[in-house]
């Protein structure tokens, strides 16, 4: 992958189906020092409670659910929590909301990236990975076109590849990568 991470202020990683276990992965090979802050939107049932950040413990980094007004810390890895939207208020910010459902979802993944996007401009990174509806279709065709850079889970080594496919429908990511390579 061709990406300076000097230049990124934020990677925000979306999901459903099939990826809290891909985030087992991923955050157990992230360096302790790593220097971005990570937003993750994973489809969550309302229900869900604080145990989820238990599901990684071999990760390195902090690992939390973002609450109202949480200040952005550089290899955090923050996630949305269940029945919130997350956005952005600045470079350094994050809001929660209650609006109404986007795509069924809350929190919505189109919500937070076009957020992200107006935010951060060409210094966020985007993932989608797998899932079963078209979330983050949107939300990934803002990154693009704000100058991000957009990474799609290769269709082939997804869990559910609907989601990605909707991505690769609307435009052409920077990447489309297995999990072996992200």
């Amino acid at each position: 992958m061709n990406v300076s991470i000097k230049n990124l202020e934020l990677i925000i990683c979306g999901s459903s189906d099939g990826g809290l276990q891909i985030y087992k992965e991923l955050l157990k090979a992230l360096p302790a020092d790593f220097p971005v802050p990570i937003v993750i939107i994973q489809h969550l049932h309302k229900s869900t409670q604080n145990s989820l950040v238990n599901l990684f413990p071999e990760a390195k980094n902090k690992i939390k659910f973002a609450v109202d007004n949480d200040s952005l810390e550089a290899g955090c890895i923050y996630f949305a929590p269940p029945n919130y939207h997350l956005l952005f208020e600045d470079r350094k910010t994050v809001a929660l909301s209650i609006d109404q459902p986007v795509n069924y979802s809350r929190p919505s993944i189109d919500v937070s990236m076009i957020s992200a996007a107006e935010i951060f401009g060409e210094s966020v990174l985007a993932i989608l990975l797998s899932g079963a509806n078209t979330d983050g279709a949107l939300g990934m065709q803002a990154i693009h076109e704000s100058g991000g850079v957009t990474i799609v889970q290769d269709l082939d080594d997804s869990h559910n590849p609907y989601m990605p496919r909707s991505v690769l429908e609307k435009i052409e990511p920077d990447f489309v990568m297995s999990i072996k390579e992200l």
